[in-house]
């Protein structure tokens, strides 16, 4: 089991995800026979989390990544 946090909670559970999408959170889910299980005992897990080691105000393609999120912030 990892450590899940989410929005509102932190638990220790297993995470079942089914083409891409997280479907089932609890303690000993079942998997089928053919399921690849990774090991995140220990870890930390953020589910839903993209990304988030963002350096959002270094310079990019002659730009900063801030810029081309809010093109108005280009105008200041």
């Amino acid at each position: 089991m990892a450590r899940l946090w989410t929005v509102d909670s932190r638990v220790r559970a297993d995470i079942y995800v089914e083409n891409e999408t997280i479907t089932r959170i609890g303690k000993n889910l079942d998997a089928p026979p053919n399921a690849e299980i990774i090991d995140a005992a220990g870890k930390l897990v953020f589910p839903g989390f993209i990304d988030p080691h963002v350096h959002i105000y270094l310079p990019f393609m002659a730009s900063s990544q801030r810029t081309a999120m809010k093109p108005e912030a280009s105008r200041r």
